[in-house]
């Protein structure tokens, strides 16, 4: 429970993102009224407080979120340099989370792959390209960043240049820059994964609800039956394999594309995950893949 105050916040130990390629931050939280302009409701990175002026301390090479960035938006930030806004990659989402309860919120910060994003509810909210290996300007300086991110990139006696390196500094509920303000939120679960999650995972974590993880058995059915005009597909939470696929033929010809489980359309009834899908009475095939 934090209270909206400065130092109103938790710190997690230094260098946790140590080695990351590439990360996703997870949280359920509830923001009971308005939130302070330009909270965090993480952040992992460093101060710098003597760049430009000691008594403000501006962050540099972070990654971020703020569920209300000003007043009309929330947005997920990569910054590089001092100050670290002058150098930022954000993922923008038109309006903010004042007075939600219960909120899921997944940042995954993928910069091999050239990007970031954040969803809310299990549901993409936003994205933004971001530095990969092969454009990065710091990255071409040094044969030591060959296959590895941004995120991880340390240049020697020149933390302004990083990426975001040793990440000395890490809150729940507080910025790198000293002047902003607290965040008044209840946070539910909070969790660091290493590496990026699939939309089709975080839509299964998002249906699972708070304090549950997504489960990892292998040995896993899928079942079908059909109900009022659809077909139900179902197959248990304990599996890991959450993505789920369908071709209209089998063979060398099939084409398994995603089917959506987005705005609410997976569920968990009974121990099992839920999907429905029109019965259109022609052929379709249904698999789930890792």
């Amino acid at each position: 429970m934090l209270s909206g105050n400065q130092g109103s916040s938790v710190t997690l130990p230094a260098g946790i993102l140590g080695g990351f390629d590439e990360v996703t931050i997870e949280t359920w939280a509830t923001f009971p009224s308005t939130i302070n302009h330009f909270a965090n409701l993480f952040a992992f990175g460093r101060t710098d407080s003597t760049a430009f002026d000691p008594s403000i301390g501006d962050g540099l090479n972070y990654i971020t979120f703020s569920p209300n960035a000003g007043g009309t938006t929330a947005q997920a930030n990569f910054g590089q340099g001092v100050p670290g806004f002058n150098g930022e990659r954000d993922a923008v989402m038109q309006g903010v989370l004042d007075n939600q309860s219960n909120v899921h919120i997944v940042v995954v910060y993928h910069p091999s792959a050239g990007y970031e994003a954040f969803y809310t509810n299990g549901v993409l909210a936003a994205t933004i390209s971001m530095f990969n290996i092969l454009i990065d300007p710091v990255a071409l300086q040094s044969p030591a960043f060959t296959n590895h991110s941004i995120l991880t990139y340390q240049l020697a006696n020149d933390p302004l240049n990083d990426g975001l390196g040793a990440d000395p500094q890490n809150y729940i509920g507080q910025s790198l820059y000293v002047g902003d303000p607290g965040l008044l939120a209840n946070i539910a679960e909070f969790r660091i994964y290493k590496g990026s999650l699939t939309p089709a995972q975080i839509a299964a974590d998002h249906a699972l609800g708070p304090n549950q993880l997504i489960g990892t058995s292998t040995s896993v059915s899928l079942s079908a039956s059909v109900n009022s005009g659809n077909v139900i597909l179902t197959w248990p939470t304990t599996s890991a394999l959450v993505t789920l696929l369908s071709s209209p033929i089998l063979g060398t010809g099939a084409v398994w594309t995603p089917v959506s489980t987005a705005n609410g359309a997976l569920a968990v009834v009974g121990g099992n995950y839920q999907v429905s899908v029109p019965d259109t009475g022609s052929a379709q095939f249904f698999r789930l893949q890792q």
